[in-house]
């Protein structure tokens, strides 16, 4: 919709705005947003007030589903289609490669993956021993610091 006019409805009550409402709706407006309370001047404790529109329509409005949407990618209709939450992975392509888990070259770390001093190729020994070393008093201990 298209907005081509606005007003304001004041009222004193709710039972004023109800009624010059439903007549600005007979004649063609809508209500936009909430009700506020307002205090015009010290006169008046508050009022009500309610902002209107009226606009030019965009059809019935019509009926819209995923395949009709402007601009969604057909990924996404896709993911928005899926029934669950393993559906919307395989339509975004998560979890569908060929990785393997393991402890090969070619595999991926699990995890929970924490190697072993042992494990870094090219540690020294004695680098190796100051990775393992219980505190900074044996690592000084295997430099020959004092």
């Amino acid at each position: 919709m298209s907005f081509t006019d606005y007003a304001t409805v004041v009222a004193d009550s709710g039972s004023d705005l109800q009624t010059q409402m439903a007549q600005r709706i007979k004649d063609g407006w809508q209500p936009f947003g909430q009700p506020l309370l307002v205090t015009p001047n010290l006169s008046r404790s508050f009022q009500i007030m309610q902002v209107v529109v009226k606009g030019t329509g965009g059809g019935d409005g019509g009926s819209a589903s995923v395949d009709t949407l402007e601009g969604a990618t057909d990924t996404g209709k896709a993911l928005m289609k899926a029934a669950d939450s393993a559906a919307g992975r395989t339509a975004i392509g998560a979890g569908t490669s060929n990785l393997k888990v393991g402890t090969a070259a070619t595999d991926a770390k699990a995890g929970n993956y924490a190697p072993k001093s042992t494990d870094i190729s090219d540690a020294t020994d004695i680098g190796k021993k100051i990775l393992v070393a219980a505190d900074a008093a044996a690592v000084k201990t295997l430099l020959g610091i004092s």
